[in-house]
């Protein structure tokens, strides 16, 4: 394990399949010695907050190991220590083992513990190790990773996130920029597993006794027609209307929360501190965005404070022994969480609330944080164990039917009907008959459906030898195309050396499709109606991946050798793609092009406004090519053929959605509102 990965897979993570993959769960456990004071507990509290926000799951109890205890086979116990920091090679004045003061060390120890390795932190004092244990969780490991430059050479590199000065802001996909005031320099060992962290340029200092935000005093006064002091439902707590911060009311990506102490604490009871580092982690694991130090002094300015205090709380009302209350409010500077009682007490509330206590609201949509791994998982399963029973003895409501016929039953139909009797009024049996069919069917569906084809034609008189069909799944027929006809044509000629498919770019009016038998209302869709094309200007690129490395293994040719190049917009009528063979000197030996059937329509039918999009659909074309005609091809007979999902599709947008829509407003009224879902206990689709 190097510090470099310390908040990967295979560090405090799991470890994956590879190196930096994995399911992202957390192996390590804190050690509590029972004689924590407050700013070493605090310092665990920081490390906890940053692996809850690197992790995907994981239960919160299983992080902390109790005096008395050993940690759990294949776990990273991590330790912190003041005064007395193990042996190494920077050690401090004589007759101190540990770093001197104003610098700190974090280092992987083989052994510790009992485990294969463990991670210490220790500082001279324990104000300095919360500001190393703060910076390590602020900043993260990349820069000890970063650090490692200077390392052969016994330099101290100045390491700090990018960005000007300001909190230090971890960000997922929705989040900011990370800034902090966190310059620290920084020395790694040659083998990356012990640092030395000068801690001077570290302008952040820990939570001092009576120094609080005094959240008692954010009751005085009201404001925008609130009470001054209004308690919230306890669901709430773990989405965006609670604890956690967002910026679009969904992401819980501006988790921005201050944690005060019992001001009386000097020394942590180790029920408390062990649910304040499991509360930690659960915030970090709920927040695609969460603004580290948790614990810094001058944070309670912050819209979010957890409260710790002795006494009965707010309603006054005397706690018994080991009895924690929590009380969620929202005063006048921000949202405060009460945790009150004994410390035992307190230590047993907020491990409730990190393991046990469930929002009844949905996740926040778009989260990337899956549910907990811990009792919150098997409630929610026992409780959908139970739904599902309720509905299995429930008749169901059908609220929308209909049927799609099959693909081939419907392309039989358009062919006896319609491209037979067009046959028989443009060819002469001995004509060339070219039959193009693309369907979303599978290859063993179009081989009988091209046979059924022939020995219609066979029937009106045509010779056998003079019936073509291509048959092409309608979906990527590019990529299918290029697997037909390449590698034949790059075996028939011995000087092939390279193979170069060009695909049409799309423009802001390309067409490449065509708009008839689309659905109602699609007539008139696309360029010059002022709405935007959706698809990017590769989208006929983006369908042929990875037919290079197949061509590759099917022609013998180097994959390099097998190139894309962009034409122009071409139009409904022109190509989509042309490939070509062509020898080492360009010399093009082969060449052929192909139109993708394929047809324009809105994203939603609800939104026209939102644009356009291209789909590849089916098609059936029958060509002739008379023996005087110079061998041009005449087209006979064309025709789009939707496939069962574009029905679906059209039909879901035009029909289903309304019907549902209806069926909430008659059902619901004025409560239908966005914050009520689900509005269904289950929703089928067959």
């Amino acid at each position: 394990m190097k510090l470099e990965d310390l908040f990967g897979p295979g560090g405090l993570l799991v470890p994956g399949p590879g190196r930096r993959t994995g399911a992202r769960r957390p192996r390590a456990q804190f050690l509590l010695s029972g004689e924590e004071d407050r700013w070493t507990g605090l310092a665990m509290v920081e490390l906890a907050a940053r692996l809850g926000y690197e992790c995907e799951a994981g239960n919160p109890e299983r992080l902390v190991v109790r005096p008395g205890q050993r940690p759990a086979p294949g776990a990273v116990p991590v330790v912190l220590e003041a005064g007395s920091g193990g042996a190494g090679p920077w050690s401090g004045p004589a007759g101190f083992p540990g770093p001197a003061p104003g610098r700190g060390r974090v280092e992987v120890v083989p052994g510790l513990a009992g485990a294969d390795a463990g991670l210490r932190l220790s500082a001279a004092d324990s104000r300095d190790l919360w500001k190393l244990a703060a910076w390590l969780a602020a900043v993260g490991t990349g820069a000890l990773g970063a650090a490692a430059a200077g390392a052969g050479d016994g330099t101290a590199n100045p390491v700090e996130p990018a960005g000007g000065p300001g909190q230090a802001f971890l960000s997922g996909p929705t989040g900011r920029p990370a800034a902090s005031p966190w310059q620290a320099a920084v020395r790694l060992d040659p083998a990356g597993h012990a640092a030395e962290v000068a801690l001077y340029g570290i302008e952040a200092e820990p939570w001092q006794p009576g120094a609080g935000s005094d959240p008692g005093g954010r009751c005085a006064g009201g404001q925008d027609g609130r009470p001054a002091d209004e308690p919230l439902p306890l669901e709430h707590l773990w989405t965006p209307r609670g604890l956690l911060g967002s910026s679009d009311g969904l992401h819980p990506d501006r988790v921005a929360l201050s944690v005060e102490p019992d001001d009386a604490v000097r020394t942590w009871d180790p029920d408390e501190l062990a649910g304040l580092i499991m509360f930690a982690f659960r915030l970090g694991l709920e927040s695609t965005g969460i603004a580290l130090p948790l614990t810094a002094a001058g944070a309670g300015h912050r819209p979010f404070l957890l409260k710790l205090a002795a006494g009965s709380g707010l309603s006054g009302d005397a706690l018994p022994a080991g009895c924690g209350r929590i009380e969620l409010r929202r005063q006048r500077a921000g949202v405060v969480l009460w945790i009150t009682g004994d410390p035992a007490g307190r230590g047993r509330a907020l491990q409730w609330l990190a393991t046990a206590h469930a929002s009844e609201a949905l996740r926040p949509a778009g989260s990337r944080r899956p549910a907990l791994d811990s009792p919150v998982v098997a409630l929610e399963r026992e409780n959908a164990r139970r739904r599902w029973e309720a509905v299995a003895r429930e008749e169901p409501r059908i609220l929308f039917e209909d049927a799609i016929a099959p693909e081939a039953e419907r392309f039989r139909a358009v062919w006896h009907e319609r491209a037979l009797p067009a046959i028989r009024a443009s060819c002469r049996p001995g004509d060339e008959i070219r039959v193009d069919l693309r369907l979303d069917q599978p290859d063993a569906v179009l081989e009988e459906l091209a046979g059924e084809v022939r020995r219609s034609l066979a029937d009106l008189g045509f010779a056998p030898e003079g019936v073509h069909v291509r048959r092409l799944p309608a979906f990527r027929q590019g990529f299918h195309w290029l697997l037909q006809v390449v590698p034949p044509a790059v075996a028939a000629h011995a000087g092939a050396h390279q193979v170069v498919v060009e695909f049409a770019r799309l423009g802001p009016a390309a067409g490449n499709g065509r708009r008839r038998d689309g659905p109602p209302g699609s007539e008139g869709d696309g360029p010059g109606d002022g709405t935007p094309c959706l698809d990017l200007p590769i989208r006929w690129l983006q369908p042929l991946y990875p037919v290079d490395d197949v061509l590759a293994a099917r022609t013998g040719l180097p994959a390099e050798r097998i190139v894309f190049r962009a034409m122009e917009p071409a139009g409904d009528d022109g190509p989509t793609y042309r490939v070509m063979v062509a020898d080492r000197d360009g010399r093009v030996l082969w060449q052929d092009s192909l139109r993708v059937a394929a047809r324009r329509r809105r994203y939603q039918d609800a939104n026209p406004q939102l644009g356009w999009v291209h789909i590849e659909t089916g098609l059936c074309r029958v060509e002739r090519a008379a023996g005087g005609d110079g061998g041009r091809c005449q087209v006979v007979f064309e025709q789009l053929l939707p496939t069962g999902a574009e029905i679906f599709w059209d039909r879901y947008q035009a029909q289903v959605l309304p019907a549902l829509a209806r069926v909430l407003e008659e059902t619901l009224g004025p409560d239908l509102r966005a914050e009520g879902q689900p509005f269904f206990l289950t929703l089928e689709v067959d």
